[in-house]
């Protein structure tokens, strides 16, 4: 561990590419000039059961195997835990009261840098599951409007974010995604991309767009707790 920074442990699996993706947005965003100044981090990534499913009503909880992978996680010496998921998040607080690790909130952390910018209306792009239980709504400020994608994209997104894990995305995926954040961001507002999977696709090249990942979100606020750098001095707008 270097110096007095804590060890982060990366929960992935929750689709592996999107925890493979959330580590490497960590680095790009570590404030490094060495190799010895990266932090130490532990990616650990399992078959979870669906969090989606479950969510929904059909399928078993994932909240004692995500416990379980926590304390995995601190038996190597992890004191700040991620969640590559945004929808996983729903969980984040029961596996918080179970373990005494930090398990950082990176849907919070959306919301807080949301709260600082000059943005005063969203519209989040998420699984159906974070829509339907109000993942996002949970952290909102009461200032900046939430809204979401017309009912009928919705099955588009679920599209989108089924083959990032199945590894079967493509193309024409990035330019489906752009064409949706365009759109929902033509009357000025920002989007958010609320679901790990959608960051991997996206590819602005050169949209001016405001677009905020959740996965750079949630790398930013392990980093935060970890004591490499603050929240006040990070955007995830790009």
């Amino acid at each position: 561990m270097h110096n007095n920074h804590a060890t982060i442990g990366i929960i992935g699996g929750l689709g592996p590419r999107a925890g493979a993706y959330v580590y490497e947005r960590l680095v790009r965003m570590t404030p490094a000039r060495s190799d010895q100044e990266h932090p130490e981090v532990v990616l650990l990534s399992r078959p979870f059961p669906s969090r989606i499913a479950h969510l929904v009503g059909a399928a078993e909880s994932p909240e004692p195997h995500l416990v379980n992978a926590v304390r995995s996680l601190q038996a190597v010496g992890c004191r700040v835990v991620a969640l590559a998921s945004a929808t996983t998040h729903a969980y984040r607080e029961a596996i918080q009261r179970q373990t005494d690790a930090t398990v950082v909130d990176g849907v919070r952390t959306v919301a807080d840098l949301l709260a600082r910018s000059d943005t005063v209306r969203t519209v989040v792009i998420c699984t159906i599951a974070s829509r339907r239980i109000g993942i996002f709504e949970r952290s909102w400020p009461r200032e900046l409007g939430v809204a979401y994608p017309d009912e009928a994209d919705q099955p588009v997104i679920d599209g989108l974010i089924d083959r990032v894990k199945s590894g079967n995305s493509h193309p024409s995926d990035s330019a489906t995604l752009q064409r949706l954040v365009r759109r929902y961001t033509a009357d000025g507002a920002a989007c958010v991309l609320g679901c790990t999977e959608l960051p991997v696709l996206w590819q602005p090249e050169g949209s001016t767009s405001r677009v905020v990942s959740v996965s750079d979100a949630i790398a930013v606020a392990a980093l935060a707790a970890a004591g490499y750098l603050r929240l006040d001095d990070h955007a995830v707008q790009r």
